[in-house]
């Protein structure tokens, strides 16, 4: 089976379907196939959020996944989640597909 999956390095709901991603490759391997594209959140728009308001999302994703994430990258309401996901892009072209970089991203900015 191929499939593809669209994230925003910096969503919490695109973190936990990658990690759900990473199990299911565990249980099944090569029969999956997964391709993965780079799909902002807002585009290249700032989030336009404050930081209560981020940390009740946070609190709400611990809340049903059981994964405490952390809120702090946010800078305000003009933050946009553009550069760390550009990076990532960048990362996974340079290494040829390779996730790494941008797991490194994720987990720099929310884990």
């Amino acid at each position: 089976m191929k499939a593809t999956l669209y994230l925003d390095v910096l969503s919490l709901w695109c973190l936990y379907a990658d990690r759900s991603i990473d199990r299911l490759l565990g249980t099944y391997g090569q029969r999956l196939q997964f391709d993965w594209r780079i799909s902002l959140i807002r585009g290249e728009e700032p989030l336009g959020y404050d930081q209560s308001a981020q940390d009740f999302f946070y609190r709400r994703g611990a809340h049903l996944t059981g994964a405490a994430l952390n809120p702090n990258w946010l800078g305000g309401p003009a933050t946009s989640t553009l550069h760390a996901t550009l990076v990532a892009e960048a990362g996974g072209r340079l290494c040829q597909g390779d996730r790494h970089v941008t797991r490194a991203v994720i987990d720099g900015g929310v884990v």
